[in-house]
């Protein structure tokens, strides 16, 4: 598949118009996109100031982003469908940091981070930016599991939520305090 096809299957994802299965299989393409979600998440992480924590917080939270879904995939008998559900997975992941992260930045810059101040309306639209944001990854990823699991969309929500649950309460339970 060439990049630019990818790339217009990575944004049919985003708009909901496909799921992982019109991907291919194409385990080279997911070392590679691996490799470009590490990167990204970790000058994400950097940029915003989550870089203070331990390098190993870091890459045990990406190594529950992999494993995770190879996990689900296992148990419910579809583990063939891990690198296309990956490539999905992290695709999207990819393109919806890179719209995150200047919101983020934003809002770091416009003082967001105090939360005793009263939120400008530049810094209220900010927040609602950043909260659609996260609200259209949540939806993705509930449609790209909607589609590799076979179920419906409400499963879908709730196995996208779960993970996310799943990912933040390991996190804190290893390493305590705050999550990147």
């Amino acid at each position: 598949m060439r990049l630019g096809s990818f790339i217009s299957r990575i944004l049919d994802l985003l708009r909901l118009r496909c799921g992982p299965q019109d991907l291919p299989y194409a385990p080279t393409l997911l070392v590679r996109l691996v490799m470009l979600a590490f990167l990204v998440d970790f000058i994400a992480a950097k940029l915003l100031a989550a870089g203070g924590e331990s390098p190993l917080r870091f890459v045990v939270a990406f190594g529950m982003g992999l494993l995770l879904p190879w996990l689900l995939l296992s148990w419910t008998g579809k583990s063939a469908r891990y690198v296309q559900t990956l490539l999905a997975l992290l695709g999207t992941g990819i393109a919806l940091s890179l719209l995150f992260l200047p919101l983020a930045l934003l809002a770091i810059s416009s003082g967001m981070a105090d939360p005793a101040a009263t939120p400008s309306p530049r810094q209220a639209l900010l927040a609602w930016l950043i909260l659609a944001t996260v609200v259209w990854k949540v939806v993705v990823a509930a449609s790209i599991w909607r589609h590799a699991l076979g179920w419906r969309m409400a499963a879908g929500v709730g196995v996208a939520l779960i993970l996310l649950v799943l990912e933040f309460g390991l996190d804190r339970l290893l390493f305590g305090g705050a999550s990147t």
